[in-house]
């Protein structure tokens, strides 16, 4: 069970929501607009049948087949070989890159075991002047993966490689239309450096050292989309979701606390820090088609947006798979 850092303050006060029971499945739609990217960088969603299903039920297995491949591609660091443990005090806080273990042994000795936070401090400018490709200086936790206490700070640029436990914060937007469900979604600027012109939950963003996710959500999403939260119709925290990825960037063993944040009708976000091209208002089926078709979502965020259609019964529980996908959506994944 994941024991997150407890906000340093009572949750954003929320005016419940009823949620909709019927299911806004699509069966046929064509993939929307997304990113043109070499074959090499697209995901490959699973495709299964029983050749003994009817045709509807072979679309659903198909569909619930593909939505569990995002599950396996944001956790590809979860088993993967290779990975490194170091130690704060004696206690596990990380899985070093490859890259990094050289370093951190010429800091922390061969057992690498950091004693204080000047050798961390240490490690951590080698890691900026030597390997990495950008860097960020806000303070992020570095947490003991046994129980999750914070025991020292360092900077975000750092945290992929050390493969430290992060934490984040997403929030689904969404309205609702004549009873009908939609969702904004932001289109990422081609030139941010991760995930360039991606789609994206409508907010986001990593929890700094000595922040609660309330005080991040609300940063983000005045940041992020010109929202002021007291135009929200209601905010309700929605659970926590965990992933394990790998990349030649290191190990992102991250934590969201996720959000739905139900907006007036007649408002729309606006691109308020250069870091989003635009955002559009999507209906639950062209979401959906997005999801089980493409990679065009950078890849955590179709885990959110699967957990909100669960959540919201756009995914229901008589689709074939239906309790296997929600299992693996609420597993704890951890670097092996």
């Amino acid at each position: 069970m994941l024991n997150p850092p407890p906000p340093t303050k009572p949750p954003i006060a929320s005016t419940p929501a009823s949620t909709p029971t019927a299911s806004s499945r699509s069966t046929s739609a064509n993939p929307p607009d997304g990113v043109s990217r070499p074959e090499s960088e697209r995901c490959k969603l699973a495709t299964y049948a029983d050749d003994t299903a009817t045709p509807t039920r072979r679309h659903r297995m198909l569909s619930l087949s593909a939505l569990m491949a995002h599950i396996t591609r944001a956790n590809n660091g979860a088993s993967l070989p290779g990975q490194t443990p170091w130690y704060f005090r004696g206690e596990a806080v990380g899985h070093l890159a490859p890259a990094a273990v050289p370093l951190a042994s010429q800091h922390f000795g061969p057992a690498l075991d950091a004693q204080n936070s000047d050798q961390l401090d240490a490690l951590c400018n080698d890691i900026r002047d030597q390997i990495a490709t950008r860097w960020h200086t806000e303070a992020f936790g570095l947490y003991t993966l046994s129980d999750q206490r914070m025991v020292a700070t360092v900077p975000r640029g750092c945290v992929p490689y050390l493969g430290i436990q992060a934490f984040g914060v997403h929030a689904n937007g969404f309205v609702r239309e004549h009873g009908e469900l939609k969702m904004w979604v932001a289109k990422r600027s081609q030139t941010k450096p991760t995930f360039p012109g991606q789609w994206d939950n409508m907010v986001g963003g990593g929890l700094t050292a000595g922040m609660s996710p309330d005080d991040v959500l609300a940063k983000e999403a005045e940041e992020e989309a010109a929202l002021d939260m007291s135009r929200a119709i209601s905010v309700q925290p929605a659970g926590i979701l965990s992933y394990c990825h790998a990349s030649d960037g290191g190990l992102r063993n991250n934590a969201l606390y996720l959000y739905d944040i139900e907006v007036p009708a007649g408002w729309t976000p606006t691109p308020n820090d250069g870091e989003v091209e635009r955002f559009e208002l999507w209906d639950m089926p062209r979401l959906r088609a997005c999801i089980e078709h493409t990679c065009d979502f950078k890849y955590n965020c179709n885990l959110v947006i699967m957990d909100f259609m669960l959540r919201h019964g756009v995914i229901d529980a008589n689709e074939p798979g239906y309790e296997r996908l929600k299992s693996a959506l609420n597993e704890r994944f951890q670097a092996a």
